[in-house]
Order: C-alpha cells, then structure tokens, then sequence
C-alpha cells in the first residue's frame, strides 16, 4: 500500500464543516486515509460567515 500525503483546507459553514470532517473521519475509520493532522476551525476573515479547518492527510492506496 503507498501512501501520499497532501495538505488540504476546508472552508465552508461551520454545519457544512462538521459534516466533511465527519466523512474524512470515517474514511480515516475505514483505512482509505490517514488524519495525521487537523487543526481548530478558524473564522474566515472579514464578515463573512464561513469558517476553515487544515488537514495533513494520507490518501492509501493500493497500486
């Protein structure tokens, strides 16, 4: 199995970031990927209403 690694950011709602962390989250369950890291949703700058959120992640795969 090879792994690759990637940095990624979420941005989005705070509702709609719950649900995309709880689906990489049962990705990471099922072994698809590896959470190595994930930070605190931080507020987007200005008024606006969106939040995001910073994975590390392991995408493994079988090749």
């Amino acid at each position: 199995m090879t792994s690759h690694r990637i940095k990624m950011r979420l941005s989005g709602t705070k509702e709609d970031l719950e649900k995309w962390l709880w689906f990489v989250g049962k990705m990471d369950q099922k072994g698809l990927v590896e959470i190595i890291n994930r930070s605190e949703a931080y507020a987007n700058r200005g008024e606006s209403k969106e939040s995001r959120v910073y994975l590390e992640i392991n995408l493994n795969i079988e090749e």
